[in-house]
């Protein structure tokens, strides 16, 4: 299904884009994953 790669694709690209933003605010957020 095509539709879900690009869902994925997407909801990747928002997730990266909100650890880029907090990214500063919580560095310890990758060690604490």
């Amino acid at each position: 299904m095509k539709s879900d790669e690009e869902f994925r694709t997407r909801l990747c690209n928002r997730w990266a884009g909100m650890l880029r933003r907090w990214g500063r605010r919580a560095p310890g957020w990758r060690a604490g994953r």
